[in-house]
């Protein structure tokens, strides 16, 4: 496996830093089909997933909303750790960026923006953002690559503030629909797994719109607008002001998957290539899982055939 991230994780990463940990991707996720329940269930068993239990809330023009419990899980001791899991016993070249795959008699090659070339292979599985995909696949499955290039992503602001007290705030993720830069905010440090002393560590995702609009500013200007949405949040809901200790923007610029191809994975068994991606079916850790797992199914069913 050649993955161009410096760790596993792609957007279920976590970030380290001085203040401690931020889940700075996909803050949760859930599992409604049975396989996938069974997955986790298996993570659970392994110690590498926990269900979040806490407290969560919604605010529109009406007002908050306490919600209740829902069926969120988090990686343990964060996100990234569910995919380390599953690379346990893998050959993982990290910081290895594709850019470039070729095919011939004696199978797939793949070029990285360093120089190297890997292969040959017998099966060659594409995971990437659809965009990137498009590009790789452009000479070698052009029909592959048109589809790709039919998905539609949103972008979004992602800060990570660890605080140098708390802010008493009564919720440990709020989710935001009243017109805010920010459409998340969930207090990291209070998820299971994670050190709950102080610095308090706090996550704030942007809305769409607003990362579409910003989204080649500076980070650190990012940061500066989106604290501001933070304290003007903190004050609505009797919260305490505190000072940033740790303030940190990454821009995702493929979060959300708003046009999906439709399909769990692009297959073509007389190449022996498969494509496949949270784009496929759509933005939710489940149906990444779901799409890799039909690039699995694809890539066995080659091997016997």
């Amino acid at each position: 496996m050649l993955d161009k991230g410096r760790g596993p994780g792609g957007r279920v990463s976590t970030r380290r830093s001085e203040s401690g940990a931020f889940d700075h991707g996909a803050q949760y996720f859930t599992a409604r089909s049975l396989p996938f329940v069974d997955a986790v269930g298996g993570w659970a068993q392994a110690g590498v997933a926990q269900r979040w239990v806490g407290q969560f809330g919604e605010v529109d023009s009406e007002g908050l909303r306490m919600l209740p419990h829902r069926n969120l899980w988090v990686g343990i001791p964060g996100m990234s750790r569910i995919v380390a899991h599953q690379l346990e016993g893998l050959d993982v070249r990290f910081g290895a960026e594709a850019c470039g795959l070729a095919r011939a008699r004696r199978g797939w090659t793949v070029q990285t923006v360093s120089g190297e070339e890997f292969g040959p292979f017998d099966h060659a599985v594409v995971a990437v953002p659809a965009p990137q995909a498009a590009e790789l696949l452009g000479t070698v499955a052009p029909a592959f690559a048109a589809r790709a290039s039919c998905a539609k992503f949103a972008p979004c602001w992602s800060v990570m503030a660890a605080f140098d007290g708390s802010l008493g705030l009564a919720f440990e993720g709020l989710r935001v629909r009243s017109g805010s830069g920010i459409s998340w905010i969930a207090r990291d440090s209070a998820k299971p797994g994670r050190a709950a002393e102080p610095p308090e560590r706090w996550v704030l995702h942007a809305c769409p719109d607003w990362s579409e609009a910003t989204i080649e500013l500076p980070p650190d200007e990012v940061c500066g607008l989106m604290m501001r949405e933070l304290v003007g949040l903190v004050e609505r809901f009797g919260g305490v002001a505190a000072t940033p200790v740790h303030l940190r923007a990454h821009r995702w610029r493929y979060a959300r998957t708003v046009a999906p191809v439709g399909s769990p994975c692009l297959h073509e068994p007389a190449m022996s290539l498969s494509v496949c991606g949270d784009w496929c079916l759509g933005s939710r850790v489940e149906e990444a899982w779901t799409s890799g797992m039909a690039a699995a199914e694809s890539v066995l069913a080659s091997a016997a055939g």
